[in-house]
């Protein structure tokens, strides 16, 4: 199974992601941020910079010490091939 294109049956992480469907802003940065602070490493998509949440949540993920990857067009290959 895979999950965005990512993740395998037999991965060793779990990518988490947020869906916002008629969600305000403010209340699915709430949920983004929460998810921050239960993760143990934060991958970041490319193109992240033109994203005002994406700078808060990294914000909050290096206030907290969390590893940060910052992922490459194909960063998900990298990610699987240990």
């Amino acid at each position: 199974m895979r999950n965005d294109g990512c993740a395998s049956r037999d991965a060793q992480f779990s990518i988490c992601r947020a869906a916002a469907s008629g969600m305000a802003w403010e209340a699915y940065l709430r949920i983004t941020k929460a998810m921050v602070r239960e993760a143990d490493i934060v991958y970041v998509l490319k193109n992240w910079e033109y994203s005002r949440g994406v700078k808060e949540e990294l914000a909050l993920a290096e206030s907290l010490g969390k590893e940060i990857i910052y992922g490459a067009e194909r960063g998900c290959d990298r990610m699987m091939s240990a």
